[in-house]
């Protein structure tokens, strides 16, 4: 009897430092990413004119705790719009844009299930600006014109996801978020007017290594 109760302790002990040992922490461990992303742009103040693209975003975190991470994203997104004009007896005139956005973002995120769940919800925000550029190309009478400018606003993210862990460094995510990004370039454009609303959803999923 004495020594199946001893057995038992001695299993019970090393089960107990056994969970301590396998048990995630993630205070004060950092996470680098890349999320790639489809978002649409609303476009331009007076003017229909929308823009589609892929995004690609560089994101890290930092866990203060296991459920709060600080972080930083920084992202690339181009859209080209090309559009061409019948001036009859004088041929074709064409006209193309392309927008390029650089956002650079630090993230604040609650992750709502423990460090050990296979699957962790997560909503968050990103705050910080972005680097805008247009780049502005017409063609009439074989003759080429081009104009270029560019704009650093203010950009913020709001959203969520679900993390699912693939092994004990390697983690998916499924994003959803919305992004608020006014742009003034300060003057006219050829296809709209000054101002840009580059406001939408973005829609996305990424891969991350836990160090």
């Amino acid at each position: 009897m004495k020594k199946s109760m001893i057995l038992s302790l001695i299993a019970v002990f090393v089960l107990s430092i056994s969970s301590l040992v396998l048990a995630e922490d993630l205070t004060g461990k950092t996470t680098v990413g890349l999320d790639l992303s489809y978002f649409s742009c609303e476009g331009w103040e007076n003017d229909e004119w929308d823009q589609n693209g892929f995004m690609a975003d560089i994101v890290a975190r930092y866990f203060l705790t296991e459920n709060i991470a600080l972080g930083a994203s920084i992202g690339y997104w181009s859209s080209k719009d090309e559009e061409e004009v019948d001036m009859g007896f004088f041929g074709t005139a064409s006209y193309s844009m392309t927008l390029t956005l650089m956002p650079i973002l630090v993230t604040a995120e609650y992750f709502f299930a423990p460090a050990d769940a296979k699957v962790r919800p997560f909503a968050g925000v990103g705050l910080g600006m972005a680097n805008a550029t247009i780049e502005e190309e017409v063609e009439i009478f074989g003759i080429t014109a081009s104009a270029e400018e560019s704009a650093s606003p203010f950009c913020c993210r709001l959203g969520g996801g679900v993390e699912y862990k693939v092994n004990p460094t390697i983690s998916i995510t499924g994003n959803l978020k919305y992004q608020i990004l006014n742009i003034d370039f300060g003057v006219d454009t050829l296809f709209g007017g000054e101002e840009c609303d580059a406001n939408g959803l973005i829609i996305g999923a990424g891969v991350n290594m836990l160090f």
